[in-house]
């Protein structure tokens, strides 16, 4: 449960970094509001967890540093003190489905009583005014990077450039923890091609998406430092054979 603290519940413990998966369910099971809420988390609890090493450093509200002279609002404590330390998340959804404000009302469900308690202790020992409930609202929505992709050809592309991060030439941003791609098969499943496709025409289609598996295979490599690496999930709709199309 989430709002039991981390240490005693030790299956809470998620994907390990650079680890891979793969969701894959018929439409309307509920692969997408799994990926929302993943990304939901994730950034959640970094930013508790980044909070918590804070309020460690100070080690008692005596000895915090002096609250500025101009007011500070817990937002500002947030994107100058936090924000940089923070891991990101990058959504990628391909169908549209994602809207901003069901991910608003979703990042209000996810945040409990334990996530205010900690914003509280840490805008308290931090010296600033504290509206928790909005800013914590506002730190987790301004970690999730929502990428909307509209062709099978900028889905590779964006994988490509997301795997030239590894090689720190400019791709995701650079404190990104975690991609979720919703839903890939959504421009690769067979049925996505015309009936009366030609052979050069699937080729294509194949080239793509071996293209996109080596660029995520890149991204959570265990031959590269654990610094660059990022732990990817995927889903996938289930689909049926049609005639001599494969599944």
């Amino acid at each position: 449960p989430l709002d039991e603290p981390a240490s005693q519940d030790a299956s809470r413990r998620g994907s390990p970094i650079g680890s891979a998966l793969e969701v894959v369910g018929p439409p309307g099971v509920g692969k997408t509001t799994w990926a929302m809420q993943m990304a939901i988390s994730e950034r959640l609890e970094h930013m508790m967890h980044t909070m918590q090493l804070c309020m460690d450093q100070y080690g008692t509200v005596d000895d915090a540093p002096t609250p500025p002279t101009s007011p500070r609002t817990l937002m500002d404590s947030l994107d100058v003190d936090l924000e940089p330390w923070c891991a990101e998340v990058v959504l990628v959804d391909t169908e549209g489905s994602i809207a901003p404000v069901r991910l608003l009302s979703m990042t209000r469900a996810a945040i409990t009583q334990r996530h205010v308690s900690t914003a509280q202790r840490y805008a308290h020992c931090d010296g600033v005014d504290a509206d928790v409930q909005h800013a914590n609202e506002r730190a987790v929505l301004r970690g999730i990077r929502l990428v909307r992709g509209t062709t099978l050809g900028e889905l590779m592309a964006f994988a490509g450039i997301g795997a030239s991060t590894v090689l720190k030439v400019p791709g995701l941003p650079p404190r990104t923890s975690l991609l979720i791609i919703d839903t890939l098969s959504f421009f690769t499943y067979a049925h996505a091609m015309p009936i009366n496709a030609t052979r050069e025409q699937r080729k294509a289609r194949e080239d793509a998406i071996q293209c996109i598996v080596r660029s995520l295979t890149t991204l959570r490599d265990s031959q590269i430092p654990e610094q660059y690496r990022n732990t990817v999930v995927v889903t996938m709709k289930l689909s049926s054979r049609r005639g001599t199309d494969a599944a």
